[in-house]
């Protein structure tokens, strides 16, 4: 069975594939946590701690990206993490390494620079030399070109004289037994019981640097304490924009970092002891979202009874027919006739235009800055492709995530406003509200608003830390989130105020605004199922939703709901990677329910 559908069934409270998944992995998560820590000890506390950190992350895990490098990033976040701990760092001093070969400890902590980090990741995790680089934050060509020359220089401290590629790769499977032979059995650590040294360590990517680290004498608690109080203010600094300088394009595997952490979020309203458990809340998790854009009677769409290619159906005839074969992410809102899309399998940004169909891929104008050992400064300046995601438009204005922050793409430039230097402002969804970029970030928590100043400078604020928020609509000034356990919440953007929740309970993460109206997949107070609507105006008074259309004769849930005018979009999926169910289902004002596609897959 494949990792992410483990991690699936890992979600659902499943012991059978928690080992199925530990079995399957718990050989390269203790190797790269023992080139991280360079100790057995905490290397195989490290370990443990990660599979415990699977358990309670399963339910935001999204199917579509690799099980075995979300949880290989645990591990890296966890040991990097810990080392600034001084507890941590100061057991790591004894460098326990007993069962390790002569061989395997002169390749990760005899050769120079990250060579030792590049050889303990490519054969004792197993991956790929990309996908080494990768978990790393290596240049795919440097990662190899060290890896060899790591190898190399291994080989010589143990005297193996062999030079030719079969020698080479003997060497290689010297190197990953010799890993296999250093693992131990930490099932049962990894089920829970005591506590291991990374308990109190976060997983997610922090990058703590020199001064992040535990200061002399300095309590697990205290720094702790330092370190929240630094990140509050670090939230409001200042950032300037500046020309971004692009020497290697996003690749698209980065894309999906800050794009999706969705769905499969499972939560009860009721006490799961009694007989009656109350309400259960269960978001799917593949292909959970409706990639849709509507103008006038025109529908676009991701059709996955077609690999998910770019469709167009005509509401007024109830034809469909193909755009293109790019696979569209994260519509934006049509300008005019434009709107911009990710394409999926490039991470690249393209416009489409409702009136001819013409997609296109955006080029843009790039600046690189050098300095000189004289520290004088050259600038050169090429044209390439945009990649990003999370498109958003503002007037002729286009802004989108960047691989290193947020970016604005304007009169055929792109100008980077926002730079994430600490590497943990994740971006799981965007929109402009007034001169404000707002976005929501995730496993981070809260939103982020960049907010525009006279001097055309951007500051980052933060809002809302208190709670996880993935997924957000727009009305003017007020946002609506998810909270992942069911509920609906309005927020002042302006004040920053909470506003009453909305009464009933989401049975999805199906919901959408459609001028000052929410719309909503749930029940109300009497546990009716169906499509619900409610003003922004009677959230703030408390009033009730209204039903819109009972769904209680249909055992499917909706996955995502879009509203447009008097045009309702309903999409139905099982969350299956194999064996997919989906469904997209228009229904108009008065008239019948037309299926626009459907991937019947089960």
């Amino acid at each position: 069975m494949d990792l992410e559908l483990l991690v699936v069934g890992i979600a659902r409270g499943s012991e059978d594939d928690f080992n199925s998944f530990y079995e399957k992995t718990k050989d390269g998560a203790f190797a790269f946590a023992l080139v991280l820590t360079g100790d057995r000890i905490l290397a195989r506390e490290a370990a443990a701690e990660s599979y415990r950190r699977v358990v309670s992350e399963a339910k935001v895990f999204d199917t579509s990206m690799s099980a075995k490098l979300w949880h290989l990033e645990m591990v890296r976040n966890l040991c990097m993490n810990g080392m600034a701990d001084g507890e941590i760092a100061k057991q790591a001093e004894s460098a326990r390494r007993e069962n390790l070969s002569r061989l395997l400890t002169a390749a990760l902590y005899e050769t120079a620079e990250d060579r030792g980090k590049i050889i303990g990741v490519r054969l004792g995790v197993d991956l790929s030399m990309a996908e080494t680089a990768r978990l790393l934050w290596y240049n795919p060509v440097s990662c190899k070109g060290e890896y060899n020359r790591g190898i190399r220089e291994a080989a010589a401290v143990c005297g193996y004289k062999g030079e030719d590629k079969k020698s080479f790769r003997e060497l290689e499977d010297i190197i990953r037994e010799d890993f296999k032979q250093a693992v131990p059995d930490y099932l049962e650590l990894a089920k829970g019981g005591r506590e291991t040294a990374f308990s109190n360590i976060n997983s997610e990517m922090l990058l703590a640097g020199e001064s992040d680290k535990a200061l002399p004498g300095e309590s697990r608690e205290d720094r702790q304490k330092r370190m929240a109080e630094k990140t509050v203010s670090a939230k409001r600094r200042k950032v300037i924009a500046t020309v971004v300088a692009v020497a290697v394009l996003l690749a698209a595997a980065a894309v999906l970092l800050t794009v999706y952490f969705l769905n499969n979020r499972q939560s009860r309203t009721g006490n799961p002891d009694d007989e009656d458990p109350g309400i259960v809340v269960e978001e799917p998790q593949y292909r959970t979202q409706a990639e849709c854009a509507v103008l006038g009677n025109k529908i676009f769409y991701s059709n996955y009874a077609d690999n998910g290619a770019l469709y167009v159906y005509e509401i007024t005839t109830g034809k469909a027919s193909k755009v293109s074969d790019v696979v569209p992410r994260d519509f934006s809102d049509f300008s005019e006739n434009i709107c911009y899309f990710r394409n999926a399998s490039a991470g690249e940004i393209c416009s489409l235009d409702a009136e001819t169909l013409e997609v296109r891929t955006l080029e843009a104008e790039f600046t690189i800055k050098s300095t000189d050992s004289d520290g004088n400064e050259t600038f050169e300046t090429y044209t390439a492709k945009v990649q990003g995601a999370l498109p958003t438009v503002s007037g002729n204005d286009l802004f989108f995530s960047s691989k290193n922050g947020v970016s604005k793409y304007s009169g055929g430039k792109v100008t980077e406003i926002f730079t994430d230097n600490t590497g943990n402002v994740l971006r799981c969804c965007m929109a402009v509200i007034g001169d404000s970029v707002v976005f929501s970030s995730g496993p981070s928590a809260g939103f982020n608003r960049l907010i525009l100043n006279d001097a055309g400078d951007y500051f980052l604020y933060g809002i809302l830390d208190s709670y996880v928020i993935y997924d957000f609509c727009v009305a003017g000034t007020k946002i609506a989130f998810d909270d992942g356990d069911g509920a609906l919440y309005l927020i002042d953007l302006e004040s920053g105020k909470l506003l009453p929740a909305v009464k009933g309970v989401l049975l999805s993460g199906a919901f959408c605004i459609d001028h000052d109206t929410i719309y909503f997949y749930g029940v109300d107070l009497n546990l009716k199922r169906g499509i619900y609507s409610i003003t922004v105006e009677d959230v703030q008074n408390e009033k009730d939703p209204v039903l819109v259309m009972a769904l209680d004769g249909r055992d499917d849930d909706v996955s995502d709901i879009y509203v447009s005018g008097d045009t309702l979009l309903l999409y139905y999926s099982n969350g299956e990677k194999k064996g997919a169910y989906n469904e997209l289902v228009l229904i108009k004002a008065g008239g019948a329910a037309e299926t626009i596609f459907k991937n019947k897959g089960r």
